[in-house]
């Protein structure tokens, strides 16, 4: 029984040492090479961690044909953070796409063509930053 505790106990601090990392945390990475697999028409919320933190985000267009994006940026009230493109097309050519700047508290979005077999990263950083503020980013593709 004492065993059985003890066990039960080891799995539970386990468990929660690997299972409290913040939501915000693991929602967007903090380099390009770690960016996570944006999901079209889904909307993350996370907060940055610190006025130089960044999240990356990509999306590969797999479909089999040219596909517009449309990405979108709320920043929190009174905060202005900033979304920016960079589009890698399919013989390895990047291009930087730059958003509106709609000032704290603002939308920022861009819409480009994504070529098949084309690849898109967003990364998203704070001008002005407070912690804990939660940011809105999505795209949709047509």
């Amino acid at each position: 029984m004492k065993g059985k505790l003890l066990s039960t106990l080891i799995a539970s601090a386990i468990l929660l040492a690997v299972g409290t990392q913040s939501a915000s945390a693991n929602i967007g990475d903090d380099t390009r090479s770690d960016a996570r697999w944006a999901n079209p028409d889904f909307h993350y919320t996370p907060s940055l961690l610190s006025p130089s933190d960044e999240d990356w985000y990509y999306w590969d267009n797999e479909t089999g044909s040219n596909k517009f994006i449309w990405a979108g940026l709320q920043s929190p009230a009174g905060l202005n953070y900033d979304i920016t493109g960079f589009l890698i097309t399919p013989s390895g050519q990047e291009y930087t796409l730059y958003s509106n700047e709609s000032g704290p508290g603002g939308f920022d979005s861009f819409g480009t063509t994504i070529p098949a077999g084309g690849k898109i990263y967003f990364r998203i950083k704070a001008d002005m930053f407070d912690y804990g503020q939660k940011y809105d980013f999505h795209f949709t593709r047509q």
